[in-house]
């Protein structure tokens, strides 16, 4: 198996007052974006981290729609924008000044009863898959919707909203809910998800009982099975993968357990490649987990009971 190997660039505190990452992006100019969630009494609250070289920057998203609906955080080729509703993306050319609101103008392909999610997505076009829940609220994706944005015009408009097939899954047992879907690609016009399973059995254990990455149509149809594991309940023991999709080649694998074959250690996957490969963090931070990738430029989290630090890499 290949590995990765990495040399520490830079580390920022946050001393805990953040909660955990949601999402980030690495901005052309350097610039990375965290979103995150307050830590303590700001637990409802969601930030954006700024790293702009030397300096940081803790920023409160006032453009929440409340507890009903989780914000989004998108890459495009100038810039970022955040979603806090179906309604609108805020677009953020200058991180220090105040974002641009472009109104979608269907907001009606969405259903009411829908809620936005903070499930990471990237794409190398105008389109992404946006993940959203309906019908039962755990905070977890399970439907998506394709997000057609033009930023040169300044408009955007949903073009689908549905799920993924739940019967191209073999172990996915509980056919009247869709799969739960960790994060999303647009690649060269093809959608990648990533499924961690369609069932739970502890708190956040997500991925115990199968997990798959798979290309699918615009409809939600399988059409490549890229990984697929097995019947993860069959003989008792925990185990289970996370997944996200990154600026880069690679995925990012999570354990759900320290205790399974992995031995709670990340690997990384080529899309282009279909290979697995082993991560060699810097010393003194083996508990640092790996939140994205941007070409050789890696960023990691500290996490005890909140934000300890955010860290910079890049491949040895």
């Amino acid at each position: 198996m290949s590995v990765v190997k990495l040399n520490l660039l830079k580390k920022y505190e946050i001393a805990k007052e953040l909660s955990y990452v949601k999402s980030s992006v690495v901005l052309p100019c350097g610039d990375i974006v965290i979103l995150a969630g307050g830590a303590g009494e700001e637990w409802n609250k969601n930030y954006l981290f700024v790293i702009q070289g030397e300096t940081t920057h803790k920023i409160l998203l006032d453009c929440a729609s409340g507890l009903e609906n989780e914000p989004v955080l998108l890459k495009f080729k100038s810039g970022f924008g955040v979603m806090a509703d179906a309604s609108a993306i805020y677009y953020y050319e200058d991180i220090l000044q105040n974002p641009r609101k472009i109104n979608i103008s269907n907001s009606g392909v969405i259903p009411k009863i829908a809620r936005l999610r903070s499930c990471p997505s990237v794409s190398d076009a105008k389109e992404f898959a946006i993940g959203f829940e309906k019908a039962v609220y755990f905070g977890d994706a399970r439907n998506y919707a394709l997000l057609n944005l033009d930023l040169a015009l300044k408009v955007a408009n949903w073009e689908y909203f549905g799920a993924i097939d739940s019967g191209a899954f073999a172990y996915h047992s509980d056919k009247s809910y869709a799969p739960k879907i960790d994060s999303f690609k647009i690649k060269g016009g093809e959608i990648y998800a990533f499924t961690s399973g369609g069932s739970i059995t502890s708190v956040n254990k997500w991925g115990m009982d199968y997990y798959a990455l798979v290309q699918i149509s615009r409809s939600g149809k399988v059409a490549r099975h890229i990984i697929t594991s097995e019947n993860l309940k069959t003989d008792g023991k925990k185990r289970g993968i996370n997944a996200k999709f990154t600026n880069s080649d690679f995925v990012i694998l999570t354990p759900v357990f320290k205790s399974d074959e992995w031995r709670g250690k990340q690997k990384l996957f080529s899309l282009s490649g279909c290979e697995y490969l082993d991560i060699v963090l810097p010393k003194g931070m083996s508990k640092h987990l790996v939140q994205n990738i941007d070409e050789k430029l890696f960023l990691t989290s500290l996490y005890d009971r909140g934000l300890v630090e955010i860290a910079l890499c890049e491949v040895q």
